[in-house]
C-alpha cells in the first residue's frame, strides 16, 4: 500500500517538475530569441534572494 502511495506522489512531483522545466526553458528561449541581455552574477543573485523571500514569506 504504503509501495503504491510513494509512486502516486513520485509520478505527482515527476510531472509538475517537467511542467516547471517547461516553462523555464520556454523562458530563457523567448529571452534569447529577444535578443535580451542575460543577467550578470550579481542580477542573478539579487533575483534569487527576492524569489525566495517572495516564496518563504507567504
Amino acid at each position: 500500500m504504503m509501495t503504491i502511495l510513494f509512486a502516486i506522489t513520485s509520478v505527482i512531483c515527476a510531472i509538475g517538475w517537467l511542467n516547471r522545466y517547461v516553462s523555464t526553458c520556454a523562458l530563457v528561449y523567448y529571452i534569447e530569441k529577444k535578443g535580451y541581455t542575460q543577467p550578470s552574477d550579481e542580477e542573478l543573485k539579487e533575483c534569487t534572494l527576492w524569489a525566495a523571500g517572495k516564496i518563504f514569506k507567504k
